[in-house]
């Protein structure tokens, strides 16, 4: 008999607006996100797994489209919201009526108390990790702002310039016209490929980022390729034989050639018992990159202290309170570690028309 759960009945009401707010802060439509089952199932999200009605939540709120899972590498599900779905469970529920959302400024005051006292970030692959990040980017910059952040910085094309310049401190002494154009282009040939390949820039940022840490464009079905282009084989196909990305990928090639050698060393016994040398894996090069990145980042949360500038990090950019003397930062950065960096600004504003976030 199929289960159908009585939405009139308090209990299931409360667990239906608990996994609808979760699915609201956490996932999306369109972009694969990695779940862990205990996350999923835990009492604030979706309840018990062997409960009917935590078993119904999920099939109506999550589309699995990555099935991948490996315990020892860390490697979860990935899932996207199911759109109807969450729509017809808001309407059973009747959402608009149940307080199922946080002020913006009940979550600014809680974010500011952290602010004020010293944010205790916590460390995942070698970068920060603090709960603000999980919420969607309008939602940020509203408590950001009203937490007196206002000025926001990244680094240029992050991946492409510490990969390329750590090669060339290794002997790299190529010119690699390829990235170079990237990098110095990168808005009109990310909009170029997302107009001939019909794929959102976004997108095209994913995929050419994650080329420089071992992806590759593929319609293997398990790659994050397929699941990113949801397994349109005509645009994958337009963009494994486009020109431009052709040329990248001999282009990062030549990079990971330098790297290669001053890599950690993977071994496996085979059945006959030889031990041949692993090639360097794609998760070794992410963890290469964040290790990158967290050096140059490391480098930024002295300058800020050393300043007296309040900030908040996410993954390659910050907000601050103050203006930053990026020429200075500049310098500062290149005489500590060696890379020399350009960075991306904007001026955060209050954005008035959205009154409340999940």
């Amino acid at each position: 008999m199929t289960y159908t759960p009585n939405f009139a009945d308090p209990r299931t009401k409360q667990r239906v607006i608990k996994a609808i707010a979760f699915c609201r802060k956490y996932l999306r439509e369109l972009r694969p996100q990695a779940l862990g089952t205990r996350w999923i199932h835990h009492k604030d999200n979706f309840g018990n797994q062997r409960n009917e009605l935590s078993r119904y939540l999920r099939e109506q709120l999550l589309i699995c489209c990555d099935d991948r899972y490996n315990k020892d590498l860390k490697i979860t599900k990935k899932y996207r919201l199911n759109a109807d779905g969450l729509r017809f469970l808001e309407q059973s529920v009747d959402i608009t009526n149940t307080q199922t959302t946080y002020s913006v400024v009940e979550v600014s005051d809680k974010f500011k108390q952290e602010l004020d006292a010293g944010i205790d970030y916590k460390d995942s692959s070698s970068r920060k990790w603090h709960w603000l990040q999980s919420y969607r980017r309008w939602e940020k910059q509203q408590v950001l702002v009203n937490s007196g952040l206002t000025h926001n910085y990244d680094i240029v094309c992050s991946c492409p310039q510490l990969l390329l310049q750590y090669s060339q401190t290794l002997g790299m002494d190529e010119y690699l016209f390829y990235v170079n154009e990237y990098i110095n282009n990168r808005a009109i040939i990310r909009q170029a490929l997302s107009e001939q390949a019909e794929v959102d820039e976004q997108t095209i940022k994913r995929l050419i980022n994650g080329m420089f840490q071992g992806g590759q464009i593929t319609a293997y079905t398990k790659s994050t390729c397929y699941t990113e282009l949801e397994g349109d084989l005509a645009k994958i196909k337009f963009l494994q034989q486009h020109e431009f990305i052709q040329g990248l990928k001999q282009d990062i090639k030549k990079i990971w050639a330098y790297i290669k050698p001053v890599t950690q060393k993977r071994t496996k016994r085979d059945k006959n018992g030889v031990t041949r040398t692993l090639p360097v894996s794609g998760k070794q090069k992410t963890a290469l990159y964040r290790d990158l990145e967290r050096t140059v980042l490391d480098q930024v949360m002295m300058y800020l202290t050393d300043t007296d500038n309040k900030y908040f990090l996410e993954h390659d950019g910050w907000t601050t309170a103050d203006p930053v003397d990026t020429d200075s930062l500049r310098n500062y950065i290149k005489n500590n570690t060696g890379f020399c960096l350009e960075f991306d600004y904007e001026l955060l504003i209050q954005q008035t028309h959205k009154q409340h976030i999940v």
